[in-house]
C-alpha cells in the first residue's frame, strides 16, 4: 500500500533533496506534491488530503505551525513531520501539543528520516488492521446511507483516537472523497468536521462539569465564610476587615477570578 506525501519547504535545494530522501528511505510514501510557501501547501492538501505532511516550521507567508493548526481543523487525520533549521525548545514543545508524529533538524539526517517514516507506517498499518474489522468488501456492499451511518458509528465510538479515512476508504476500495461525499449527504458535514464537533461538544461537557465543582466549592466556601487559593492562602475572609475585601465588605471580584482561575485546572 502506498501512503500520499505532501512536502513544504521555500528553499528549492533543500525541498528537491527532502523529496529524494523521502523516495529513498521508503517507496511506500509517493510525494503528490511540493510547495514553497504555506499557503501552496495548504491549497494542495485541500486538493489531495495526503497520509503525510513533511514542512518547514518557518516559511513564507503562513508557517509550519499555523499551516498544521489549520489542517487539524480540516483533516485531523492527517500526520506531520517537521523540520527546522533551529533547535528551538518553543517550536518543539507547540509541535509536540499540535501531536506531530516527528520533529526533524534540518539539513534532515538520512536515517532520522528513515526512522520517522517507519514509526508512521507501523502506526498506519496497525490501524488498518483495526479497519479492516468494520470497513471491507463486505461492508462495501452496503448502501450509501448504511455505510455513511457506520462511519458516524465508529467516529462516535472512537472519537479520542486518531482516525485515517484514506485508511477506512482503501479498506473498501472506495476513494476519500467518494467517502466523504456520501457522509456529507446523510450528515450534512464532512467526517472530519463531525469529528472535530464531537470532539468539541466533549471538552464542553467537560467544562462545564470542572465550572459546576468550582462553583459548588466556592459556595461551600462563601457559606463558610473564607476563600482559600490553591496553596492554602485565605484570599477573603468575612471577619477579616482589612483582607481581601472592598468598602462594601463584600467579596471583591479579583478575589472570585483568582479562587475561579486556580481552581479550574482547564484554564492554566
Amino acid at each position: 500500500m502506498t501512503y500520499t506525501v505532501i512536502v513544504a519547504e521555500d528553499e528549492e535545494l533543500l525541498l528537491t533533496n527532502l523529496v529524494q530522501k523521502i523516495q529513498k528511505a521508503d517507496p511506500d510514501f509517493l510525494v503528490a506534491g511540493t510547495a514553497q510557501t504555506g499557503d501552496q501547501a495548504l491549497a494542495l492538501i485541500e486538493k489531495l488530503s495526503p497520509d503525510l505532511v513533511v514542512t518547514d516550521i518557518r516559511m513564507p507567508v503562513m508557517d509550519g505551525i499555523t499551516l498544521l493548526t489549520k489542517v487539524r481543523e480540516q483533516f485531523p487525520f492527517t500526520k506531520f513531520i517537521i523540520t527546522s533549521g533551529f533547535s528551538d525548545f518553543e517550536y518543539a514543545k507547540k509541535a509536540i501539543t499540535l501531536k506531530v508524529s516527528d520533529y526533524l533538524l534540518k539539513p534532515v539526517d538520512s536515517e532520522e528520516l528513515k526512522e520517522a517514516l517507519s514509526k508512521i507506517k507501523q502506526e498506519f498499518q496497525i490501524a488498518g488492521n483495526d479497519y479492516e474489522e468494520v470497513f471491507n468488501a463486505r461492508t462495501a456492499a452496503m448502501t450509501p446511507t448504511q455505510i455513511a451511518t457506520l462511519l458516524k458509528d465508529f467516529i462516535v465510538k472512537n472519537y479520542s483516537e486518531d482516525i485515517n479515512l484514506n485508511l477506512i476508504a482503501d479498506n473498501m476500495n472506495y476513494s476519500p472523497s467518494y467517502l466523504t461525499k456520501i457522509f456529507c449527504q446523510v450528515y450534512d458535514c464532512t467526517p472530519s468536521r463531525y469529528l472535530i464537533n464531537l470532539r468539541m461538544s466533549h471538552a464542553q461537557r467537560l467544562l462545564l462539569h470542572e465550572l459546576e465543582k468550582c462553583a459548588a466549592t466556592m459556595t461551600r466556601d462563601i457559606s463558610a465564610g473564607f476563600l482559600k487559593n490553591t496553596q492554602g492562602k485565605v484570599l477573603w475572609n468575612s471577619e477579616d476587615k482589612t483582607g481581601c475585601r472592598d468598602k462594601n465588605h463584600s467579596i471583591p471580584t479579583a478575589c472570585l477570578l483568582q479562587y475561579g482561575q486556580q481552581n479550574l485546572f482547564l484554564f492554566l
